[in-house]
């Protein structure tokens, strides 16, 4: 998050549907500045009976944020 002292930094909770889920936009002012996604759907590739591991599952997360906000990644 970086320096919480310079400026007035603010976390909004982003609403998903699945409890396991959630997500996070941190503003400093008016200014979007990061977007965190927290899954917690549990991982465990030892309940698998073969030799080799199950793979572990991917999401993809979609978001809408104004046209004003430009970055990367």
């Amino acid at each position: 998050m970086g320096d919480l002292t310079k400026g007035t930094t603010a976390i909004a909770n982003l609403p998903l549907q699945d409890e396991e889920e959630a997500a996070y936009a941190a503003y400093v002012g008016d200014m979007l500045k990061r977007v965190m996604v927290i899954n917690m759907h549990e991982y465990n590739y030892t309940t698998n009976s073969s030799a080799a591991p199950s793979p572990r599952p991917s999401q993809t997360y979609t978001f809408n944020v104004p046209q004003g906000c430009s970055g990367f990644g």
